[in-house]
Formats: C-alpha cells, sequence, structure tokens
C-alpha cells in the first residue's frame, strides 16, 4: 500500500505488507499488523496492539508507538521525534537529530544510536546545532547500549535500566 501525497491510515484489526509515503502521514490503528511502514515527509503513528513484523523509518517526520505495540526489527529517522510508550523495539531506534522518549514501561532490546549529522554544510557552518535528548523513565530499559555520534541531552531516570553509554566523538572545548 503507497502513496505520494496524502495520509494513509489503516483502520482497527487490519493487515498489510508494507506501507509507504512519500507527503503524509502514516496512521495504524489498534491491532493493526503491517509488514514495515515508512514515510520521507510526514508522521507515524501508532495505536495500541499494533504489530510491525519488519522496521519503521521517516526522514522528517515522527514516530509514536503507543501501549503494546511490537517492532521487530529498526525505528529509524533522520529529523523526527520517536516516543515509545509502554511498547517494545525489538532491535535499535536510529536517528541523527530526533528526540527519544522511553517511556511507561517501554523496551529497547537493541541499542539506540544517535549518529552525526549528515550533511557536510550542517557540519560545515555548524547549522542545526540542537543537541538531540534521550529520555529514558524509571519503568522503562534499553537492553543494549546507547551509542551517541554527536553531542546529546540524556536524562536517564534512576531505575531505567541502560547498557553502556558510549560516545564516539569528540567534545568541543
Amino acid at each position: 500500500m503507497s502513496s505520494v501525497n496524502g495520509s494513509i491510515r489503516l483502520a482497527r484489526g487490519a493487515e498489510a505488507g508494507e506501507v509507504t509515503n512519500v507527503n503524509g502521514t502514516i496512521e495504524l490503528d489498534d491491532g493493526v499488523t503491517v509488514s514495515e511502514a515508512g514515510t520521507v515527509n510526514g508522521g507515524i503513528r501508532l495505536g495500541s496492539d499494533v504489530k510491525v513484523n519488519g522496521e519503521l523509518s521517516t526522514v522528517n517526520g515522527g514516530i509514536r508507538i503507543n501501549a503494546g505495540s511490537v517492532v521487530a526489527h529498526n525505528v529509524e529517522t533522520v529529523n523526527g521525534r520517536v516516543h515509545l510508550e509502554s511498547a517494545v523495539i525489538r532491535q535499535n531506534i536510529v536517528t541523527s537529530n530526533g528526540d527519544i522518549d522511553i517511556v511507561d514501561g517501554a523496551i529497547v532490546e537493541g541499542d539506540i544510536i544517535v549518529e552525526s549529522r549528515r550533511r557536510w554544510w550542517d557540519r560545515l557552518f555548524d547549522w542545526n546545532n540542537r543537541s538531540p535528548r534521550i529520555t529514558v523513565d524509571a519503568e522503562s530499559s534499553v537492553q543494549g547500549d546507547i551509542h551517541i555520534y554527536r553531542e546529546v541531552k540524556l536524562e536517564i531516570e534512576d531505575g531505567a535500566m541502560v547498557g553502556d553509554i558510549v560516545e564516539h566523538f569528540e567534545t568541543r572545548k
């Protein structure tokens, strides 16, 4: 199922293969099952108990995953926020510029990876120098490590279970 301009919405309990969009939102209502979903200029919103057998990806849009949902592979975005609430990601969360919220008992079984800024002009002119924020609340866990390739703001509450925090960059002086 695909669209170029416009949103895609799958109603409660629907099943589909790959869901792709260029300029629009993808909404998966409660109980939906898909093989994977991706959009370029739009967000992805999952209701409760959604099953994604592959990955979720965006370039310029956020990804919201609600209670009971499971994503079997990576959740990736370049510039969007990832909000994971009482859900499970079986592999990694990957971003360059987006914030990540892991709350209400959410579990990331793989790593969190914050990549360096990709565009050479961002690095050259220091545009978009806002640091992404990673929040993990006390009820949630990251079973892998947190790999950061640029400066980030870490907000990890006491009681949160996380692996090592690995910095792959030199701090500015």
